[in-house]
Protein backbone atom coordinates (compact mmCIF):
# COMPACT_ATOMS: atom_id res chain seq x y z
CA UNK A 1 0.00 0.00 0.00
CA UNK A 2 2.82 2.23 0.06
CA UNK A 3 1.81 3.17 -3.47
CA UNK A 4 -0.85 4.89 -2.66
CA UNK A 5 0.63 6.94 0.04
CA UNK A 6 3.27 7.98 -2.12
CA UNK A 7 1.02 9.08 -5.10
CA UNK A 8 -0.82 10.75 -2.63
CA UNK A 9 1.78 13.06 -1.40
CA UNK A 10 3.48 13.19 -4.76
CA UNK A 11 0.19 14.61 -6.47
CA UNK A 12 -0.72 17.02 -3.56
CA UNK A 13 2.68 18.55 -4.05
CA UNK A 14 2.54 20.46 -7.20
CA UNK A 15 1.35 23.82 -8.21
CA UNK A 16 -0.48 22.40 -11.60
CA UNK A 17 -4.06 22.89 -10.91
CA UNK A 18 -5.06 19.85 -12.80
CA UNK A 19 -3.64 16.21 -13.29
CA UNK A 20 -1.51 15.98 -15.90
CA UNK A 21 -1.31 12.48 -18.50
CA UNK A 22 1.33 10.76 -16.48
CA UNK A 23 -0.33 11.70 -13.11
CA UNK A 24 -3.39 10.19 -14.38
CA UNK A 25 -1.09 7.12 -14.99
CA UNK A 26 -0.05 7.13 -11.39
CA UNK A 27 -3.88 7.04 -10.57
CA UNK A 28 -4.79 4.45 -12.37
CA UNK A 29 -1.51 2.33 -11.44
CA UNK A 30 -2.10 2.99 -7.69
CA UNK A 31 -5.62 2.34 -8.13
CA UNK A 32 -5.05 -0.99 -9.39
CA UNK A 33 -1.72 -1.85 -6.75
CA UNK A 34 -4.77 -1.32 -4.15
CA UNK A 35 -7.19 -3.48 -5.94
CA UNK A 36 -4.10 -6.13 -6.26
CA UNK A 37 -3.68 -6.08 -2.28
CA UNK A 38 -7.19 -6.12 -1.01
CA UNK A 39 -7.98 -9.41 -3.76
CA UNK A 40 -4.44 -11.01 -2.30
CA UNK A 41 -5.75 -10.98 1.38
CA UNK A 42 -9.54 -10.82 0.69
CA UNK A 43 -9.80 -7.81 3.16
CA UNK A 44 -8.62 -4.26 3.43
CA UNK A 45 -5.08 -4.93 5.07
CA UNK A 46 -4.72 -3.74 8.93
CA UNK A 47 -1.47 -3.07 8.22
CA UNK A 48 0.01 -0.58 7.65
CA UNK A 49 -2.47 1.01 10.47
CA UNK A 50 -3.52 4.17 8.36
CA UNK A 51 -5.17 2.35 5.20
CA UNK A 52 -8.21 1.40 7.78
CA UNK A 53 -7.84 4.79 9.50
CA UNK A 54 -7.98 6.61 6.43
CA UNK A 55 -10.58 4.59 4.26
CA UNK A 56 -12.80 5.16 6.94
CA UNK A 57 -12.33 8.92 7.61
CA UNK A 58 -12.86 8.82 3.27
CA UNK A 59 -15.92 7.05 3.67
CA UNK A 60 -17.20 9.48 6.64
CA UNK A 61 -16.50 12.43 4.31
CA UNK A 62 -18.15 10.40 1.33
CA UNK A 63 -21.52 9.43 3.46
CA UNK A 64 -21.35 10.94 6.66
CA UNK A 65 -22.77 14.19 8.12
CA UNK A 66 -20.94 17.06 8.12
CA UNK A 67 -20.29 17.28 11.63
CA UNK A 68 -19.05 13.47 11.35
CA UNK A 69 -15.80 14.84 9.13
CA UNK A 70 -12.78 14.03 10.34
CA UNK A 71 -10.67 14.38 7.38
CA UNK A 72 -7.67 17.42 7.70
CA UNK A 73 -8.35 19.32 5.02
CA UNK A 74 -9.97 22.53 4.37
CA UNK A 75 -13.27 23.17 3.82
CA UNK A 76 -13.54 23.54 -0.02
CA UNK A 77 -11.08 20.68 -0.43
CA UNK A 78 -13.12 18.25 1.52
CA UNK A 79 -16.53 19.55 -0.37
CA UNK A 80 -13.89 18.78 -3.69
CA UNK A 81 -13.26 15.45 -2.06
CA UNK A 82 -16.95 14.22 -1.25
CA UNK A 83 -18.41 15.88 -4.82
CA UNK A 84 -15.31 13.21 -6.37
CA UNK A 85 -15.85 10.59 -4.07
CA UNK A 86 -19.53 10.61 -4.75
CA UNK A 87 -19.51 10.83 -8.38
CA UNK A 88 -17.16 7.68 -8.55
CA UNK A 89 -19.60 6.03 -5.89
CA UNK A 90 -22.41 6.47 -8.36
CA UNK A 91 -20.59 5.86 -11.62
CA UNK A 92 -18.87 2.47 -10.49
CA UNK A 93 -19.33 0.99 -6.89
CA UNK A 94 -16.61 -1.62 -7.48
CA UNK A 95 -13.62 1.54 -8.53
CA UNK A 96 -15.09 3.09 -5.58
CA UNK A 97 -13.40 1.50 -2.80
CA UNK A 98 -9.99 1.72 -4.61
CA UNK A 99 -10.24 5.20 -5.58
CA UNK A 100 -10.98 6.55 -2.01
CA UNK A 101 -8.42 4.32 -0.69
CA UNK A 102 -6.05 5.28 -3.32
CA UNK A 103 -6.76 8.89 -3.80
CA UNK A 104 -6.62 11.65 -0.75
CA UNK A 105 -9.24 14.29 -0.59
CA UNK A 106 -6.48 16.59 -0.94
CA UNK A 107 -5.98 15.61 -4.46
CA UNK A 108 -9.48 15.60 -5.59
CA UNK A 109 -9.43 18.95 -6.17
CA UNK A 110 -6.85 18.24 -9.44
CA UNK A 111 -9.00 15.57 -10.78
CA UNK A 112 -11.27 17.07 -13.68
CA UNK A 113 -14.52 15.50 -14.63
CA UNK A 114 -12.81 13.92 -17.56
CA UNK A 115 -10.30 12.48 -15.42
CA UNK A 116 -13.09 10.76 -13.62
CA UNK A 117 -14.67 9.76 -16.74
CA UNK A 118 -11.26 8.38 -17.76
CA UNK A 119 -11.02 6.17 -15.01
CA UNK A 120 -14.35 4.75 -15.45
CA UNK A 121 -14.24 4.24 -18.87
CA UNK A 122 -11.14 2.46 -18.28
CA UNK A 123 -12.53 0.15 -15.35
CA UNK A 124 -15.70 -0.94 -18.14
CA UNK A 125 -12.98 -1.81 -20.55
CA UNK A 126 -10.89 -3.53 -18.24
CA UNK A 127 -12.81 -3.82 -14.71
CA UNK A 128 -11.21 -3.54 -11.43
CA UNK A 129 -13.73 -6.25 -9.12
CA UNK A 130 -12.50 -6.52 -5.68
CA UNK A 131 -13.11 -9.84 -3.70
CA UNK A 132 -13.62 -9.31 -0.20
CA UNK A 133 -14.64 -11.27 2.61
CA UNK A 134 -16.77 -11.29 5.40
CA UNK A 135 -14.15 -9.37 7.77
CA UNK A 136 -14.12 -6.20 5.42
CA UNK A 137 -17.63 -6.55 5.00
CA UNK A 138 -17.50 -6.32 9.18
CA UNK A 139 -15.14 -2.89 9.04
CA UNK A 140 -17.40 -1.15 6.37
CA UNK A 141 -20.79 -2.16 8.20
CA UNK A 142 -18.47 -0.73 11.49
CA UNK A 143 -17.90 2.35 9.62
CA UNK A 144 -21.09 2.91 8.32
CA UNK A 145 -22.51 2.28 11.73
CA UNK A 146 -20.61 4.66 13.68
CA UNK A 147 -21.16 7.29 10.75
CA UNK A 148 -24.91 6.63 10.93
CA UNK A 149 -25.44 6.01 7.48
CA UNK A 150 -25.59 2.06 7.41
CA UNK A 151 -29.01 2.66 5.78
CA UNK A 152 -27.89 5.37 3.27
CA UNK A 153 -29.26 3.88 -0.25
CA UNK A 154 -25.87 4.90 -1.35
CA UNK A 155 -24.03 2.78 1.12
CA UNK A 156 -26.44 -0.36 0.78
CA UNK A 157 -25.77 -0.03 -2.77
CA UNK A 158 -21.79 -0.14 -2.39
CA UNK A 159 -22.50 -3.32 -0.11
CA UNK A 160 -24.64 -4.91 -2.27
CA UNK A 161 -22.27 -4.61 -5.54
CA UNK A 162 -19.49 -5.32 -3.26
CA UNK A 163 -20.94 -8.41 -1.64
CA UNK A 164 -23.82 -9.72 -4.00
CA UNK A 165 -24.40 -13.29 -2.43
CA UNK A 166 -24.65 -11.75 0.73
CA UNK A 167 -25.84 -8.02 0.36
CA UNK A 168 -28.01 -8.14 3.54
CA UNK A 169 -27.79 -9.44 6.81
CA UNK A 170 -28.76 -13.31 7.99
CA UNK A 171 -31.02 -11.58 10.46
CA UNK A 172 -32.93 -9.67 7.81
CA UNK A 173 -33.20 -12.49 5.86
CA UNK A 174 -34.44 -14.64 8.63
CA UNK A 175 -37.00 -11.82 9.49
CA UNK A 176 -38.10 -12.35 6.19
CA UNK A 177 -38.63 -16.13 5.81
CA UNK A 178 -40.79 -15.68 9.32
CA UNK A 179 -42.64 -13.00 8.00
CA UNK A 180 -43.67 -14.77 4.25
CA UNK A 181 -44.61 -18.17 6.05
Amino acid sequence: MANASLVDDSLEATADPHLTDAELRIVKESIKVVVENYNSEGRIPRAPGTTRKNLKNRLLLTMGQMKEYKVPATRWRKDKGRKVYLQVLKACPHLFLAFVTAVAPTVCHRLKDDNIQTLIQDNEVEPLRLRLNADAKDFLNSVATEGKFANDQRYLGLVSSLFPEGSQSPGLRLKELTNTQ
